[in-house]
């Protein structure tokens, strides 16, 4: 029996969402009919989408057009959505500015709007307005999910255009909201600060990983095999394999920061992979650093994105995440990013920087690897090192934070927060 109907939105796509895809899975495993609407963003989203959807059974609409399909659709919300942004230069508290912030907010807004529902929750900002002027308009909860502290996710100035019309977004919308969860504690006290109501939290936790592998041994194809290194066997053994993730590679996310710290290392017995979009001319950044620091290019590798439980077992290969946020915004330094979860749902070590909200949950679990100071390329360096060295440590530290993730930190468990509520307030 049918408990309701849930309409996600969000002004991205799935593939680019993993929060959203979780939660439209766990609204469909309960009972409730989703649908999910979404905006085109780019083209490997859209084939990680099509896979994706071959196994879901919630409802897909785009709106905005593509460039693909309904041509005439996308260019008229990108015209819009310049017509809205020469508005907010002016004014942010012109009406027409909301639509300012992606060309996906109107089309949002009107086709969420002509869909019946219970529930409509926001997974970005610019999905926001949609989310509550549907629910007005259909006398309906509305409900968002703040993952980032959106007024600060950039560290520009305090006056500019971007930033005031974020605030007005959020000072407009929020406080109409029935349902409000975030994905960290500090997150959720930034927004408390300002809305004097405390958003839940529900991290960025990710579904257990037992399906994806046969045995631990396929999870952990090298865990027992490295023994404890000496300054002997350490080049005989095979390199570590780092690995960075996020939708875009690209500057201020501590890249520039490991590839200076791997010219300090005492042994070159390492590789490092990253996976992402690679943003227009970093490609050239990178290969610069790797001569500046005598990094061989055979050491870096670059992959490309994959929809989240593609990404889940491929992490599994590797052996360290490196979670080296640089805390550059306010944002930054709050958020739980997905890329820590999933090194430990895959059994990595990690290696984290120490934002405040990477500091918490380290001071929380400090068994799943090494914290470093930020800023600091001897403190990285040092806990690179101490992996590449320590053959055993590094074995044993995979080995449980695989373990803490299959018992503890995973969706499974989070998710029941989420539900309960969700039950409650439709219910």
């Amino acid at each position: 029996m049918c408990a309701g109907h849930i309409v996600l939105i969000t002004s991205g796509q799935p593939a680019t969402n993993p929060r959203l895809v979780k939660e439209a899975d766990l609204f469909t495993a309960n009972g409730y009919q989703v649908t999910v609407l979404y905006c085109y963003w780019n083209k490997w989203a859209t084939l990680a989408d099509q896979q994706l959807m071959a196994t879901r059974k919630w409802k897909l609409i785009q709106v905005a057009g593509s460039p693909a399909g309904a041509i005439a659709a996308y260019y008229k919300s990108k015209l819009l959505h310049k017509l809205a942004g020469c508005t907010a230069r002016i004014s942010v508290n012109n009406k027409l500015s909301v639509y300012a912030l992606s060309r996906a907010t109107l089309p949002l807004v009107r086709a969420a709007s002509r869909i019946p529902a219970d529930l409509y929750l926001a997974h970005n900002l610019a999905a926001l307005p949609a989310a509550v002027i549907a629910a007005r308009r259909n006398e309906a909860i509305s409900g968002f999910d703040a993952e980032d502290y959106h007024r600060e996710e950039t560290p520009a100035s305090l006056s500019s255009t971007e930033r005031r019309l974020k605030v007005r977004i959020e000072d407009t919308y929020i406080p109409q909201l029935d349902h409000f969860t975030t994905s960290s504690q500090d997150i959720a006290e930034l927004y408390e600060q300002h809305y004097h109501r405390r958003p839940m939290v529900i991290r960025n936790l990710l579904p257990k990983t037992t399906p994806l592998f046969t045995t631990a041994t396929a999870l952990r194809p090298q865990a027992t095999a490295i023994p404890h290194a000496t300054a002997s066997t350490n080049l005989l053994s095979p390199p570590v394999k780092l690995f960075w993730f996020s939708q875009s590679i690209g500057p201020n996310r501590g890249i520039e920061l490991i590839m200076d710290a791997l010219q300090y290392l005492a042994a070159t017995n390492y590789e490092l992979h990253l996976l992402g979009d690679m943003k227009p001319g970093y490609v050239e950044q990178l290969h610069g650093l790797a001569s500046r620091n005598n990094i061989p290019l055979e050491k870096l590798h670059i992959h490309k994105p994959m929809e989240p439980e593609a990404l889940t077992r491929f992490s599994a290969t590797f052996d360290v995440g490196l979670a080296s946020e640089t805390g550059f915004c306010s944002n930054n330094e709050a958020a739980l990013s997905n890329k820590l979860f999933t090194y430990i749902q895959a059994g990595l070590a990690v290696i984290l920087s120490d934002t405040k909200a990477q500091r918490q949950f380290y001071n929380e679990h400090s068994s799943i690897g090494i914290c470093y100071k930020k800023d600091s390329l001897s403190a990285l360096a040092e806990a690179i090192q101490h992996y590449i060295n320590y053959r055993k440590a590094l074995a044993d530290t995979k080995r449980a934070n695989y373990l803490l993730g299959q018992q503890f930190l995973n969706w499974e468990t989070e998710c029941q927060l989420l539900l309960r509520k969700i039950n409650r307030i439709l219910n």
